[in-house]
């Protein structure tokens, strides 16, 4: 009788507490219905996932195979381009994609401006329109007779011209345009979108051709498209960026004056020192004097000038017009520092005495000049004298005397306008001319001016021999015209 009253005290209890978790078995379906819901959200995330690292891969893939091609070429102007736009777009919209999951770029990592894209954009538009650069074999990797593998593709083709239409250079856009185009066609593409766009802006610049070839193959796909037509059509005007464009075509190689009966020489001034082991000239013009100075500079001095300029150099400046304060300036467009180490510096004077049979006093404040032409870097034509606040201790720059410390392979040459001269740098080699007339008159004719720098990179180290201590170096003449030479 116990047991049976214990069994139902207990009994009941057990199934009271069922009773508790039986209103959850009555909710079953919407538990299910619920899972349901998560699986179907977690689907959704898996697959969200999955097109991410789709994305990621595909990226990466191509980014990559991009940047080997651009790193095989780094002084390759367009490749420049590419990179600076693979920092203000395509790496922007990766950081974009993937701010939820991790950062890729960190507030210490400096990425391109847009101002600094828009400047590169100017900067290409003004290289190809100074050398007359074709955009046909600029988009298929050759530039200046020299085969790159920095190629276009037809969208980067289409592009670039559109960020040149943007930037209103209306008429460098159109051969853009017309490669982009052509390229499209080539894969046997026929996105009629695509086409009626490029269209209007065809039509807007005044690029008949190409605008009527479009609206044929867009009415072969659809001979009821709906064209809208475009108002307020620009002429295709031009405009250059930074001014007055230096002295195109000398720097290109064309308009020279062909000199005869030029010489090339050893020269040793009957110095014991010289005799032995002379300096080799080349005369690039006789009057007024230019020369080059062969094999000055070793291997070895070049990388010892590089190693002491390193973290020296900064955007270039120009004097005022008062000679007192330095300023930047749009036709300078390098950067520059002063290396004054005794050591190296003494040496140098040396060979430059020796090189000149000039007295090259060493003032307190000389130095020489490194300058580093980047791509597109150029220097307008100027003098290099002094037109008033002459220092009356060293008095004018009597000559000047430019070292290359690098070789050039497209642009970057120094030129003579009014002598119509066009000198190549050549690595190891000093290029000597004489700022002054034996009077200690200006010698005007001597303005020059540093071409655009195409491809490469240009490395110079310039020395200012001043007046003073070369009166009896180089007299005065019978003449107040005559010139002074080596």
């Amino acid at each position: 009788m116990v047991l049976i009253l214990l069994f139902l005290f207990f009994g009941v209890n057990v199934c009271d507490e069922s009773r508790n978790v039986f209103p959850y078995l009555s909710d079953l379906e919407d538990l299910l219905n619920l899972e349901i819901s998560l699986l179907s959200k977690l689907e959704q995330y898996t697959e969200s996932l999955e097109s991410q690292i789709a994305y990621s891969e595909k990226t990466l893939h191509h980014i990559n195979e991009i940047h080997s091609e651009d790193s095989n070429e780094e002084n390759h102007p367009f490749a420049f381009y590419r990179l600076i736009t693979r920092f203000t777009e395509d790496w922007l919209q990766i950081e974009e994609k993937s701010k939820e999951s991790f950062t890729l770029l960190t507030d210490n990592d400096r990425i391109p401006s847009n101002k600094e894209y828009l400047e590169t954009l100017f900067v290409l538009a003004k290289l190809q329109k100074e050398y007359q650069l074709s955009t046909s074999d600029l988009v298929n990797g050759k530039i200046a007779e020299i085969q790159t593998n920095a190629s276009f593709s037809w969208q980067e083709s289409l592009s670039f011209g559109y960020e040149l239409y943007r930037a209103g250079l209306n008429n460098q856009s159109q051969p853009w345009f017309r490669e982009g185009m052509r390229g499209f066609f080539e894969e046997g593409l026929t996105d009629m979108n695509l086409m009626d766009s490029i269209r209007k802006i065809a039509d807007h610049i005044g690029d008949d051709d190409l605008s009527k070839l479009l609206k044929n193959q867009i009415l072969k796909q659809n001979a009821n498209f709906n064209f809208i037509a475009v108002k307020n059509k620009v002429s295709a005007t031009d405009f250059s960026p930074y001014g007055e464009v230096i002295e195109d075509k000398l720097c290109r190689g064309e308009n020279l004056t062909v000199f005869n009966n030029l010489t090339c020489t050893f020269i040793h001034y009957n110095n014991p020192y010289l005799i032995i082991g002379p300096h080799k000239l080349e005369v690039l013009h006789e009057e007024p004097f230019i020369g080059m100075i062969h094999s000055v500079l070793s291997d070895v001095e070049i990388r010892d000038i590089e190693y002491n300029s390193r973290g020296k150099l900064q955007r270039s400046m120009v004097l005022g017009p008062t000679n007192e304060v330095f300023q930047y300036h749009k036709g300078r467009t390098s950067t520059s520092g002063h290396l004054n180490d005794k050591k190296l510096l003494d040496k140098l004077i040396f060979r430059m005495a020796n090189m000149t049979n000039l007295e090259v006093a060493r003032f307190p404040d000389d130095y020489l000049t490194i300058t580093n032409y980047g791509i597109g870097s150029f220097y307008k034509t100027h003098h290099d004298i002094f037109f008033t606040d002459i220092d009356e201790k060293k008095g004018n720059r009597i000559a000047t005397v430019m070292f290359y410390l690098s070789e050039v392979d497209v642009g970057g040459s120094t030129v003579f306008p009014d002598l119509h001269l066009n000198v190549k740098p050549r690595k190891g080699s000093a290029l000597v001319w004489f700022n002054l007339k034996r009077s200690g008159a200006h010698n005007l004719q001597m303005r020059h001016a540093a071409c655009s720098l195409v491809k490469g990179e240009k490395l110079i180290a310039t020395y200012w021999i001043s007046e003073r201590g070369n009166e009896f170096k180089k007299p005065c003449g019978l003449n107040e015209g005559d010139l002074i030479s080596l």
